[in-house]
């Protein structure tokens, strides 16, 4: 049996590298590098097992807040990343994520995807979101009689309660070869969409153990100039409303009373529509109470999270929605324990409170409480990493590569 549980085909009916074209609306530029990191981190370890190349399209108008628009044309159209191809082709979308947007994305990418077929051609379409690059792919496999498959990652369990996106996204996914899910919720969707069971594959995210990994909290606390014995809760993430920073300082000022020497830090930079949620933050953590209380970084490398996550108490995750939120598995690898609502892979990621709490969503009560009942007790760190089990980018990819090949070899036996 193979990780999707099909029993497998003679392995000569599959290239011995499969070639891979992975297809990303959300991935690292240069005017944006922070987004999508832990997509590039996925796709980066996977191209140590396949031939792969990276289709990331840019937006020729980038939608802001309140209307606010951005031209994309200064990211350069092709680049070579850690060794890895990457296209940057343009298109233009709708001020919000529609069920058009899949259509589009497909037409502006026919003719170039005809030029790469000709010369260069693929094995398999790996697309990431349902919306719109899953649809894209699904097109795409149509046109070119081809096995796409896509990983949903966490934004699809709002858009299916749109009834047209819904009824898109029950259109194309069951035509995939494969649906990754990064979270068990995201499994049960796709089941739920119409994709046989057995075609839907639970993959988590991973973590790059070279940057998280724990080191003396003393002595990340004196490379940050903090002081040693305060109390700090971490929350981490993109400046935007569904990421819940906000929840995560209105709990932390009413602990204010037992922890009044608690520290907020508030890593995580805004992004072009989240310039006024980052302002109203500063706004409400200015208040009196708060005013030496909370500490914002703004956006952070990798490595400078790493040792924030080291000097931290608690992190702290209020999200609304989630996927397999990569900021979890990189605190746990870290061995700091996690406070976070219960959406997405999460309650499978806190399985033990050996490693972390969990609320429910939007329960800024029970999230204080939490964060109370975490603050008092005392946390065995090398307990939260070796109980937590996260697993290396590589190790992920190495299942990848399984599904990947499955899908090519069901292409290869007419079963797409």
């Amino acid at each position: 049996m193979t990780a999707a549980g099909v029993t497998t085909a003679p392995e000569r009916a599959v290239p011995a590298k499969v070639r891979v074209l992975s297809l990303s609306c959300v991935y690292p530029t240069d005017l944006e590098p922070s987004r999508g990191v832990f997509v590039r981190a996925r796709l980066m370890a996977l191209a140590e097992h396949v031939d792969l190349r990276v289709l990331a399209p840019v937006g020729i108008v980038q939608w802001g807040a309140r209307g606010a628009i951005r031209w994309g044309g200064r990211n350069p159209r092709r680049r070579i990343d850690a060794g890895v191809a990457v296209l940057h082709p343009r298109w233009a979308y709708l001020p919000a994520v529609t069920a058009f947007d899949g259509l589009l994305l497909f037409l502006r990418l026919l003719p170039l995807l005809a030029r790469i077929r000709r010369r260069d051609p693929w094995n398999v379409l790996d697309a990431h979101w349902a919306q719109p690059a899953g649809v894209a792919a699904w097109l795409l496999g149509w046109f070119f009689r081809g096995p796409f498959v896509v990983t949903l990652r966490g934004a699809e369990t709002v858009l299916a309660r749109q009834p047209l996106q819904r009824w898109v996204m029950a259109r194309s996914l069951p035509r995939a070869a494969r649906v990754i899910a990064v979270s068990a919720d995201l499994r049960d969707l796709a089941v739920g969409l119409g994709v046989a069971s057995d075609r839907v594959v639970l993959v988590a995210n991973g973590v790059d153990f070279a940057v998280f990994h724990p080191v003396s909290r003393s002595d990340a606390r004196a490379r940050l100039g903090l002081d040693p014995c305060q109390p700090i809760v971490l929350s981490a993430g993109r400046l935007g409303v569904d990421k819940g920073h906000h929840d995560v300082l209105e709990a932390a000022r009413r602990l204010l009373g037992e922890y009044p020497d608690l520290l907020l830090v508030i890593a995580g930079g805004a992004d072009r529509e989240g310039a006024e949620f980052e302002r109203e933050l500063g706004r409400r953590a200015a208040a009196p109470e708060l005013r030496d209380r909370v500490r914002f970084t703004g956006e952070v490398t990798q490595e400078a999270l790493a040792l924030w996550m080291n000097a931290a108490d608690l992190l702290c995750l209020a999200s609304r929605r989630e996927g397999c939120p990569n900021v979890v598995l990189e605190a746990l690898a870290c061995g700091l324990p996690v406070v976070a609502n219960a959406v997405g892979a999460i309650p499978e990621l806190l399985a033990t409170e050996e490693v972390g709490l969990t609320v429910p969503p939007g329960d800024g009560r029970a999230l204080e409480q939490a964060l109370r009942r975490a603050l008092g007790k005392r946390w065995d760190r090398e307990a939260v990493r070796r109980r937590a089990g996260v697993r290396s980018w590589d190790e992920v990819a190495i299942d990848l590569r399984e599904v990947i090949r499955e899908a090519a070899r069901d292409a290869g036996d007419g079963r797409n």
